[in-house]
């Protein structure tokens, strides 16, 4: 009988532990600063949530933002949100930067064609929660990117992001 009902407490816990699994469009628009490369870019991207006891979450997007030409900015990242109807997260996030640029020579060497990296931390004071949903307006980010050659500051801002949860 003890057997069977450890088993039980077992199978509730692990069952509210898993993860909630959601789904985000959002509109904002992310710089990046470096001496041999400026990207800049304004447009829209969609990305997946993971969310753990109500309190920590797991996030990617895929964005394309149009500026200095057409820029792909892939975003993973993890957080802490607070649980309740108003619900401000703060997220540490990964960011790539693809394709448009304007680039400059730093000394002899030509600028680099690849991919810019960002270290950003977001927070976004104005969230919340209602259900299912999850709707977030001026989230803000900044940090460190770099194009592999120099280093400079990134900044992002989200002006709305919608989210639902499965």
């Amino acid at each position: 009988m003890r057997t069977l009902l450890l088993g039980v407490l077992m199978v509730s816990a692990s069952a509210s532990a898993l993860p909630s699994l959601g789904a985000t469009v959002r509109a904002g628009g992310s710089l990046s600063l470096n001496p041999s490369r400026t990207q800049l870019g304004l447009g829209g991207g969609v990305g997946a949530r993971l969310v753990f006891e109500e309190h920590w979450l797991v996030q990617g997007d895929l964005a394309t933002l149009f500026g200095l030409g057409v820029v792909g900015l892939v975003r993973v990242g993890g957080g802490w949100q607070r649980a309740g109807r108003w619900s401000p997260m703060v997220r540490v996030d990964l960011e790539l930067g693809f394709g448009g640029s304007l680039d400059f020579s730093v000394g002899a060497r030509l600028p680099p064609r690849g991919p810019t990296v960002g270290l950003t931390a977001s927070l976004a004071p104005l969230r919340f929660v209602t259900g299912r949903w999850t709707i977030s307006a001026l989230e803000i980010g900044g940090g460190v990117g770099s194009d592999f050659y120099t280093v400079g500051p990134r900044a992002g801002l989200t002006l709305i992001e919608v989210g639902i949860s499965f």
